[in-house]
């Protein structure tokens, strides 16, 4: 994956196979989900022409943004896979479902603007793997938990306090909202929500190098 810095350069992200790896962009109609990770990620719905090339789709500003028309992502650590068919499932072109079983989906059911620019046109998917957080209990939190007879989330929920896991994956999906706008000029495609990623702030390329750096440590543990 590229990274697109404050200066417009461009910096190549480090990963390897597990990690900030695109699939290919495929139809919905030819994903498997016994194919698709358990674990943290990006995922993006585009629409292609008749000649199989990346719509001119422009976001509320005007840019350009190939044809990619709804962004998603997950910081948690195996929900990609279940977001990302959600997804697939929204735009096979047989579908059999009473009520859209994607957000993207029924955006563009109800907004006659998005479909009158979209008819015609064919949809592709594709997902990013994302480093995913541990999800280690503390031993002393389960135990005291268990002695009221309550589950250790209800327990931390009860006085306010967040296990490791739960900061990490918030941090993850927050950093990788941000390296979408940063790839994607603060763009918001056409069928995301007006309030996707609201007073967020892009990052510096020093936060940025620092982000990268952390997640990669995290996927190594």
């Amino acid at each position: 994956m590229k990274r697109i810095n404050n200066d417009n350069t461009i910096t190549e992200l480090k990963g390897g196979d597990k990690v900030f790896t695109w699939s290919d962009w495929l139809s919905p109609d030819c994903i498997e989900r016994k194919n698709v990770p358990e674990r943290a990620g990006i995922y993006m719905l585009r629409a292609i022409d008749n000649q199989g090339e990346p719509a001119f789709m422009v976001d509320r500003e005007g840019s350009d943004l190939h044809g990619v028309i709804y962004i998603g992502m997950t910081g948690s650590s195996n929900s990609l896979k279940n977001r990302f068919m959600s997804l697939v499932r929204a735009w096979r072109t047989v579908t059999k479902w009473k009520n859209a079983p994607h957000g993207s989906r029924a955006h563009f059911e109800s907004d006659p603007v998005a479909k009158a620019l979209l008819k015609g046109h064919s949809f592709q998917v594709r997902y990013l793997n994302l480093p995913t957080a541990p999800k280690t209990e503390d031993k002393s939190v389960t135990d005291y938990a268990k002695s009221m007879d309550i589950t250790a989330e209800e327990f931390r929920s009860a006085i306010g306090i967040c296990m490791d896991h739960d900061e990490r994956v918030f941090a993850v999906e927050a950093g990788h909202i941000q390296r979408f706008k940063r790839e994607f000029r603060e763009s918001l495609p056409l069928l995301n929500r007006d309030d996707d990623g609201k007073n967020d702030v892009l990052p510096t390329d020093e936060w940025m190098d620092e982000h990268l750096k952390q997640l990669e440590e995290i996927d190594a543990q």
